[in-house]
């Protein structure tokens, strides 16, 4: 089931072209976190980067303009977007004549960015936007040729509901039904296969809209449960070399494979999620990205439509969080023991034990 929902601030962005030249000597550096939130508008999710910033999420206004079949032009003297209807701007302007005012925007088509936290030189306020003719008070931010303004204020203007579903990282606007496909949908989409390789003897589900990122393994007992195992099938160098440095300073270096092992331990105590957060920064984030995937949910409602499982939910999920790496068979020894006694004894001196244990170490 879906957490209650929340109305967060969302942005738009509509590609301009001409604009490098009278904003170069107002660029500002601000720090966002790129494509950490997903948008989904009228139950379609929108392939498009998204940029948060200061509690507000922006997003392509061409993409959402084509899912919203709106069109949308940019008045280059006025530094104007215009979505949708012109209101009083006259026909006779020579911008406005050559203008499509019908034909929806086509969408960006422009490659998805890696999920990140960065500093971006951007500009600020030196566009406007009008809905439907009418001008919005939000604010506007212009990056890499591309204007944003907050969504909150577009979705107000044409009457839609903005909500934020914080489980899933999507934000919802317009009208949806739910985040996990209805049965009759998994019935007609999802079926299985049988794995191979170190899987054999499980099932693989096929046919979701996350087979680019993640493989869904399970085993079902009788019908009673299931055991499901998850693997992370984005492409990664396992033998990369991080540095990283821990609360005392010390400087570390370790492959991604052996410090991706300790977040799969790490990542169930919430009071070390900020540590791995501010320690391994974009590291942590794109690993801890997949989880947001409802692999549990869908997995259950094909074994329920296809008669694999019975009402009775009695499932057996193989954690931490149900997510797994798998990789080539290792050495015996391995850095991940290092890393962890490194972050045991980062710790160890700032946290007070709970009631005689210290939370930040691991059997």
């Amino acid at each position: 089931m879906k957490s209650k929902l929340r109305i967060i601030l969302l942005g738009t962005a509509i590609l301009l072209t001409t604009q490098g030249n009278a904003l170069a000597s107002d660029l500002q550096q601000v720090k966002v976190d790129l494509n950490l939130v997903k948008i989904n508008v009228n139950d379609i999710l929108i392939k498009t980067n998204t940029i948060l910033y200061e509690g507000t999420v922006y997003i392509s206004i061409r993409d959402v303009a084509s899912t919203l079949k709106l069109p949308a032009n940019y008045h280059q003297k006025n530094q104007t977007v215009y979505i949708g209807q012109l209101g009083e701007i006259s026909n006779a302007d020579p911008e406005v004549k050559i203008w499509d005012v019908v034909t929806p925007a086509l969408p960006s088509n422009d490659p998805i960015s890696p999920q990140k936290v960065d500093t971006i030189n951007v500009n600020l306020n030196e566009v406007k936007v009008k809905v439907n003719g009418k001008a919005l008070s939000a604010d506007t931010i212009f990056y890499n040729g591309t204007t944003y303004v907050s969504m909150r204020a577009v979705a107000e203007s044409l009457g839609l509901p903005v909500e934020y579903d914080q489980n899933s990282s999507i934000a919802y606007i317009g009208n949806h039904k739910a985040v996990v496909p209805t049965a009759a949908e998994v019935k007609s989409k999802l079926y299985d296969v049988p794995a191979d390789g170190k899987m054999k003897g499980w099932q693989v589900l096929k046919g979701h809209e996350y087979e680019a990122d993640i493989k869904i393994y399970f085993q079902t007992i009788g019908k009673e449960g299931y055991s499901l195992q998850i693997e992370d099938v984005r492409e990664y160098d396992p033998n990369q070399i991080i540095e990283w440095t821990d609360t005392k300073g010390v400087v570390k270096h370790n492959k991604v494979s052996d410090i991706y092992e300790v977040f799969k331990d790490y990542n169930r105590n919430p009071l070390l999620r900020k540590y791995l957060k501010d320690t391994f920064g974009d590291l942590y984030l794109n690993w801890l990205s997949v989880r947001a995937i409802p692999a549990d949910q869908l997995l259950e409602r094909y074994l329920r439509e296809s008669g694999q499982l019975n009402t009775v939910k009695n499932n057996v999920t193989l954690t931490p969080d149900a997510v797994i790496q798998i990789e080539p068979k290792k050495e015996p020894k391995s850095d991940a023991d290092a890393i962890r006694k490194r972050i045991n004894s980062s710790l160890v001196d700032e946290i007070e034990p709970t009631s005689g244990n210290n939370p930040f170490v691991y059997d």
